[in-house]
């Protein structure tokens, strides 16, 4: 199963009973993630703007480091900071918007 946001590279995957799962680690923490934001918004529970940038710093941190080569990620990593990237992001898009209606 082909992806397009997905580079689905095996070394950056997990595996269940030997089978390669269709999303990379990172991914599979956002799509996780963003089922944790939709919970989040849909019982109510906001984070302040500044909070919820500072979850999206982990990934952009760990992304930008290992494409120069200043170091090595790891799933586990990749895999969490996808998760905290999505709840942030999904929280920065709803302060945003909200404050976007305010002003008009």
């Amino acid at each position: 199963m082909k992806v397009c946001f997905c580079h689905q590279k095996p070394e950056r995957s997990f595996f269940v009973l030997n089978h390669k799962l269709p999303l990379c680690s990172r991914c599979s923490g956002m799509v996780l993630g963003s089922v944790f934001a939709f919970f989040f918004l849909l019982n109510k529970i906001f984070l302040p703007f500044f909070l919820a940038l500072f979850l999206v710093f982990p990934l952009t941190f760990d992304g930008i480091t290992q494409a120069m080569n200043l170091r090595e990620s790891n799933n586990p990593l990749r895999f969490f900071t996808g998760i905290f990237f999505s709840i942030g992001f999904a929280q920065m898009v709803y302060t945003v918007t909200i404050f976007l209606i305010n002003l008009l």
